[in-house]
Formats: structure tokens, sequence, C-alpha cells
């Protein structure tokens, strides 16, 4: 009997089981059922949206005139009632004078000069836009030199830095108060031995006693090498300059990262305060003439 009973047990559980797994299979097909209709559902709204828009397109390509006119119509005014005159009609009334024709003589104009260049006088034109005083391919920047003449001194210079240019070594002057770096005479001829070309520069130029002038000079870029550092510098050149010595300015100290320690007599690069190099030095006459001649030990 009891064995029999468990039998009844265990199919009633397997037919419950059954039913179970039924049931879900029916609410899968049903759910993905809900799915296929919604999926149709949005393909015909887009299909509709399509075909709207295509019609719109079509009537506004055929009747272009219509859309035109509606434009025309939303940008008419209001029309406003003119309300008549108390007194009567003023329509004979002869009309005034209109309002755009000034009543008086403009006194503005009169007395005014003619705009003219101050550079050079030519008429119609600023001296921005005059084609004589402005030269198209040259370019114009200002280079602070006040301490060029501090240089023709006895003093032995305080910040002589060592490098090398054309596999030449030179100890040259660095100078924070030249914004551009200077070529001196000696150095302008060596480069031009080693052939580099130079082009005409417009540059505003700061005398010692602070008066700006603009001159022509000459330009070129050369890489210097100091302390395995490669630096592409501009080096001006200043017309009719004999006997200056060559500056490093503050555009090759920048580039190059150098920072000056004039009282404790070296400079370092700004990533490696550790590492310190002194200061080349040699009496300015000695510089002057053996500036191209330095050893490997030296």
């Amino acid at each position: 009997m009891e064995t029999e009973k468990q039998k009844v047990v265990e199919l009633e559980e397997k037919q419950k089981v059954a039913e179970l797994e039924e049931k879900q299979k029916a609410v899968e097909v049903a759910q993905q059922r809900e799915r296929e209709f919604e999926l149709e559902k949005l393909k015909i709204q887009l299909k509709m949206q399509k075909l709207s828009q295509t019609s719109v397109v079509n009537q506004q390509l055929e009747n272009p005139n219509q859309t035109f006119k509606k434009k025309e119509e939303f940008r008419k005014p209001f029309p406003i009632k003119k309300s008549p005159p108390v007194g009567g009609s003023y329509d004979n009334h002869s009309p005034g004078p209109s309002r755009t024709v000034p009543r008086f003589p403009s006194s503005r104009t009169e007395g005014r000069k003619p705009i003219q260049c101050y550079g050079c006088g030519t008429p119609g034109v600023i001296k921005a836009r005059c084609p004589t005083c402005k030269r198209t391919n040259e370019t114009e920047t200002a280079v602070n030199c006040m301490t060029l003449f501090n240089l023709n001194s006895n003093s032995d210079p305080s910040s002589l830095i060592v490098l090398r240019i054309f596999g030449e070594k030179i100890a040259v002057c660095a100078d924070t108060g030249a914004s551009h770096t200077i070529a001196g005479e000696k150095l302008f001829k060596f480069l031009q031995e080693h052939d580099i070309i130079f082009a005409n520069k417009m540059i505003s130029f700061m005398m010692a006693d602070g008066i700006r002038q603009t001159i022509t000079a000459l330009s070129a870029v050369v890489n210097l090498y100091i302390e395995g550092k490669v630096i592409p510098t501009e080096f001006l050149v200043l017309p009719e300059a004999k006997g200056n010595k060559t500056l490093l300015g503050r555009d090759f100290l920048n580039a190059a990262g150098i920072v000056l320690d004039v009282q404790g007599g070296k400079w370092y690069f700004s990533e490696n305060p550790r590492k310190q190099f002194e200061f080349f030095k040699k009496p300015l006459e000695e510089i002057a003439i053996s500036a191209f001649e330095l050893r490997e030990d030296e």
C-alpha cells in the first residue's frame, strides 16, 4: 500500500512539474509575440513618417510659390488704422521736407584734413596700410638691446657661456636684458663662411638712451649645441654694427631652459638645478681674439 501511495505522489509531482513547464513556455511564447507585435508597430510608424515627409517635400517642390506666399503673408505687418486729424482733413496739404535731408549744413566735414601717411606723406592711406612704408615680405619684431653698449667696457663679462656652433667652441655673453639673440661682427662673418643665408627683417630697436627706431636687420636660424642640447636659435645682425659682441638673449635662454646665477658665477638647466656649470672666465680682449679658436681642453 505504501509503495502505491508513493507512486501516486510521484506521479502528481511529475504532473505539476509538467504543468509548470507548459505555463512557462506559454508565457515565453506570449512575450515573444508581444515583442514581435511592438516591432511591427514601430516599423509601420517609421514607414508612415517617411511617407508623410516625402509627401511634404513633393508638395514643396511642385508648388514652391505657395510656401513663399505663406512666408510673405506671415511677414506682412498688421494694418494700422489712422484716425483723421482734429478739425478736418489735411489731404490737400503739401508734404513737408524729408527727414533724411539735413535742415542745416553740417560743419563736421568742414576743415578736416585729407588722410595721408604720416611716415612718407602718401595721400589716401594711413601708415599701417601704406605700401611705401610697409613691406609685405618682412616681419616686424621688437628688440630690447640696451645692454649692447655696456660690452665695450674693459671689465670682464660676468655671464659667459661656452657652446658649440658648426663644431667650434665659442664663449658668448648671456644677457637677460636682450629680448633677442644678437650676432656680433665676428660671428656674422663666421656664419657667412659656413654658407648661412640671411633674410631681411624689420625690427623695432631701442637704443641706450631709450629712443626706439625701426631698422632693417638680417635674420637667420642656426643650431646651437650646449651640454647635449640642440637649440635652434634666430640670430639678428644689426646693420652697420662694427666691433659689437654676440649676445644670447632671452629667446635662447628660455628655449634652452637656462637659469643664470650671476652672484654665484654659475648657470644650470631648470630641469636639473643640482648640476651646475661655471661661467667661462677670460678677459674680454682675449675672448674677442680667440672666440673661435677654443680647443677641447680650454
